[in-house]
């Protein structure tokens, strides 16, 4: 379980980063590698509960009570890893893309830690670190972060 340190950056993980599964792996690998401490709201695990049982059953047709269950397992599991998740006030928005690239500048070992270990944990298919940041700077979400990262793996570590 990662160890909270009060000098490294908070981020409010909101629904919208913790339902699409490649964003909240990122996000909570960064946390992980103590990157940033990431908090949330009662409200939000909610929303992401709602919005993953949904998902779950459109995608992979299971039933209401097996979605409900695999989410809130999901949930659950955060929940443990992450115990201290209420957020304090005074907090700024910023996108996702905006938050992993300052990441990334800040703390370019911890997330290059955290995407490796993303890159070790999938399985179906597999990919490599630099797939993953491929991957991302294709995407929607995160496309900046991605192609920094990608040019930080490929001009070695700062």
């Amino acid at each position: 379980m990662p160890t909270v340190c009060p000098d490294h950056p908070i981020g409010v993980l909101d629904a919208c980063v913790l339902v699409p599964p490649s964003l909240r792996d990122v996000l909570l690998s960064c946390a992980h590698e103590l990157a940033f401490r990431p908090v949330w709201q009662d409200e939000i695990f909610d929303e992401v509960l709602r919005n993953s049982v949904r998902l779950l059953k459109d995608r992979s047709g299971l039933t209401d009570d097996a979605a409900t269950a695999a989410s809130a397992h999901m949930l659950d599991q955060i929940g443990q890893t992450f115990p201290d998740g209420l957020p304090p006030p005074g907090l700024a928005v910023v996108q996702p893309d905006r938050f992993l690239l300052d990441l990334l500048t800040a703390a370019p070992v911890q997330v290059v830690n955290a995407v490796e270990g993303m890159s070790r944990r999938l399985r179906q298919p597999k990919k490599t670190t630099v797939e993953l940041a491929e991957q991302m700077a294709k995407g929607r979400y995160v496309p900046g972060f991605g192609d920094e990262l990608g040019r930080i793996l490929a001009d070695g570590m700062p």
